[in-house]
């Protein structure tokens, strides 16, 4: 996952949220020789789906808000 500037309480509400919607998965870091963390978080299939659908949700309110301008 990217660097994010959430604070780390929020920031862990929100995966637990997603990890309970199976949105993300966690994945062991071990095999990364990465100290600063265990897991890592990935996007499943229907994590997949739920971006591809925001996006082009975000797409289509884009094109709107150009045509009224």
């Amino acid at each position: 996952m990217r660097e994010v500037n959430v604070a780390y309480k929020p920031l862990k509400e929100m995966l637990a949220a997603l990890l309970q919607h199976s949105i993300v998965e966690e994945v062991d870091a071990d095999h990364l020789n990465d100290g600063r963390t265990s897991v890592y978080y990935r996007l499943t299939t229907k994590g997949e789906s739920v971006y591809a659908y925001l996006r082009n949700t975000k797409n289509h309110v884009n094109e709107i808000i150009s045509m009224l301008s």
